[in-house]
């Protein structure tokens, strides 16, 4: 049986992307002053990690707005809403997508 229930656990940390997108930028600063530029098997990890964090990055962007974009196409906006402003979760009807 196939099933569109995504489930994600209570205790996951969020991803700290400003944190993520600092390093990269660290990396790639060295890496684009050629700060290590005499050592070349350094030069090319610093290039190789700065790569990395840039596409894991823009990995989190895009997998954030397609998880932006299924809670909003299935209406679960409105339910994060009511539950955040502590009211049932009943007291509009969701339309039928049937």
């Amino acid at each position: 049986m196939n099933s569109n229930v995504v489930q994600f656990p209570i205790t996951m940390a969020d991803p700290q992307i400003s944190t993520l997108q600092s390093i990269g930028a660290a990396y790639l600063a060295a890496w684009q002053t050629q700060h290590y530029a005499f050592l070349p098997a350094l030069h090319q990890l610093l290039e190789r990690h700065a790569k990395f964090f840039i596409k894991r990055v823009e990995e989190f962007h895009r997998n954030a707005e397609r998880i932006s974009a299924t809670i909003r196409s299935n209406d679960l906006d409105e339910i994060i809403e009511d539950i955040q402003a502590r009211r049932p979760c009943g007291h509009r009807r969701i339309p039928d997508r049937g």
